[in-house]
């Protein structure tokens, strides 16, 4: 099984500099590529071990469908 992890570090490693998300911040827009994201995902799973987040904890996200909100 393959999991979200191992699928965006492949993406990662194939479409490094691609863009994978558009945001509308203001009257900006912001790209972040494949790499970015995965480095975010990094920095996001190092803060919520911080935070006392442990393997088969459960994570409830609560956000808009949207990343522009």
């Amino acid at each position: 099984m393959t999991t979200l992890c191992q699928l965006l570090q492949g993406a990662a490693a194939e479409f490094s500099s691609k863009t994978v998300v558009l945001m509308r911040r203001g009257y900006r827009i912001e790209r972040w590529s494949y790499q970015y994201l995965w480095e975010f995902s990094e920095r996001l799973a190092t803060y919520l071990r911080g935070k006392g987040l442990q393997h088969g904890d459960r994570l409830l996200l609560w956000a808009l469908t949207c990343l522009s909100g």
